[in-house]
């Protein structure tokens, strides 16, 4: 009898738990920040450093509200560099004028770092490498610029200029700049976007028939040289990361389609559209299987039933072809809005909409939002909305297989104490793999570490319980977590009884 109640109460309970949010304890949740034209930070060129650090305070600390653990920030946007040096010169994007460096010698890049660092988010640092002058005619690159030291090395196509990328000294030259980062900064991350050949068309050409000539004599097809020419690229780039600090991860933000089923029709998404393969000479499937990059993170930025580009399609695909390596999704919060043409656009239930498809996909970890300013502008209230479903609650990021595994020490002690009326939990910290601390608050006598229980996430070794959000007979429990995000067996509960 009793086990009839228990199965027609779970039968009774099925609709609610389907139509419940799946909240992920292990998900990047990142964001854009592009510096280009000063898209998202600084919000103008020139500002003071104490300006510039403000707005940048100000920004991690709305995402802290949105529970994002990951900001992807814009270092080289065109052949240039928001941080002092060898190989790069200055982006006007920070001074006002390009090869001016800020005063007293601040260095954006180790400061943001900083700030992410103190509140547990990690920084991938955002370079396009090929990409050198961003609409050469509204901004000239300066004489000192390498679009103008060195032209031999440039090639015009359309409206920006690029370094050539089938010259072997090009790709050397930008592994210097790789390099240098990875080496002088605390990154998390290297991160590149879908600029590596730019797309032709009938107008705008990209003439590189000189280099094809001199080192393109192993193939008839100046397009298969050119993917090979990324091809080495992109596999000199993972070595060198991995060689100088492999912790370190490579990710790339490429197209949304690889290839077309018209054009591989064994294993191309069945969709209509320009694809990385064909279009920019980007084999992304390649580097994926050959494991030279740590993630992926497609910009899916069409809405789900889109004619050309459906996101369902386009997520189960990459999905389908992981090949056990990180999938990140890019989110287009920026389409949000009333009046678009669009009508799906036109509620943040179409990206709430897109996240709970992402669930369905086992290899897909997580997501990142195109851009920082259109989240922090909260259109159509989309934060309301993340923070209700899928953001309710912190996560940690996933782990990824291809870094190699750092194990946390399981924490000793911790302390409960009622000092001055405030409730203080502490803990001791003897394990050096120890990067930061997850706080479980749960009730219930067995222990729970779901992500609906993580109650908060610090790099400190204590916390004090708001007045407000003292709860009575809760359980309070510590683990600890290493930089590649393995995380100990929590302590033995503690309950606050007064």
């Amino acid at each position: 009898m009793l086990k009839r109640t228990i199965l027609s109460i779970i039968i009774l309970l099925l609709p609610l738990l389907s139509m419940s949010t799946n909240h992920n304890k292990r998900e990047m949740r990142a964001v854009w920040i592009s510096t280009l034209l000063n898209l998202d930070w600084p919000s103008q060129s020139g500002l003071s450093n104490a300006e510039m650090k403000k707005e940048f305070i100000e920004m991690l600390n709305k995402f802290e509200k949105n529970n994002i653990n990951t900001v992807i920030v814009q270092i080289r946007p065109s052949g240039d560099a928001i941080y002092p040096s060898r190989y790069t010169v200055w982006s006007k994007w920070i001074s006002g004028e390009q090869g001016i460096a800020p005063k007293d010698k601040f260095d954006p890049v180790k400061f943001m770092i900083e700030e992410c660092h103190k509140r547990c988010m990690e920084f991938h640092a955002w370079l396009n490498p090929f990409r050198v002058v961003f609409s050469y005619n509204n901004h000239p690159a300066k004489a000192f610029h390498i679009s103008n030291k060195k032209k031999d090395l440039i090639i015009t196509c359309g409206k920006h200029k690029y370094l050539d990328p089938g010259l072997p000294n090009v790709r050397k030259h930008l592994n210097n700049v790789i390099c240098e980062v990875v080496n002088n900064y605390d990154i998390d991350a290297i991160h590149f976007d879908d600029y590596f050949y730019p797309q032709e068309n009938k107008t705008d050409t990209f003439d590189d028939s000189n280099s094809f000539r001199r080192y393109g004599s192993k193939f008839e097809d100046i397009r298969d040289w050119r993917r090979d020419n990324i091809n080495q690229f992109i596999k000199e780039t993972s070595k060198n990361i991995h060689q100088i600090k492999p912790l370190v991860k490579f990710g790339i933000s490429p197209f949304p389609v690889w290839r077309n089923k018209s054009q591989d029709e064994k294993i191309g998404v069945d969709l209509e559209c320009s694809s990385s393969y064909d279009d920019l000479c980007a084999d992304v499937l390649l580097w994926v299987k050959e494991g030279w990059i740590d993630y992926v993170m497609p910009q899916l930025y069409s809405n789900i039933g889109n004619k050309n580009l459906d996101y369902t399609t386009l997520v189960k695909w990459w999905n389908r072809y992981s090949y056990n390596t990180n999938i990140y999704t890019g989110q287009a919060i920026y389409k949000l809005d009333a009046k678009s043409k669009e009508e799906q656009w036109q509620s943040s239930d179409e990206i709430i909409n897109q996240l709970k498809i992402n669930n369905q996909c086992e290899s897909v970890k997580g997501h990142a939002f195109f851009r920082a300013r259109f989240l922090n502008n909260n259109p159509l209230q989309i934060s309301e909305a993340l923070n209700k479903s899928y953001h309710k609650y912190p996560s940690i990021l996933p782990i990824n297989k291809n870094i190699p595994k750092v194990t946390p020490r399981r924490l000793k002690l911790v302390f409960l104490e009622n000092k001055d009326k405030k409730h203080i939990i502490r803990w001791n910290n003897d394990g050096a793999n120890n990067q930061y601390y997850i706080i479980y608050r749960y009730k219930g006598f067995f222990p729970n570490y779901s992500a609906e229980n993580i109650y908060k996430i610090t790099n400190k070794l204590k916390y004090v319980i708001p007045k407000d959000d003292y709860k009575k007979s809760y359980k309070y429990c510590v683990s600890s977590v290493s930089k590649t995000h393995h995380e100990s067996k929590p302590t033995k509960a503690y309950i606050i009884k007064s």
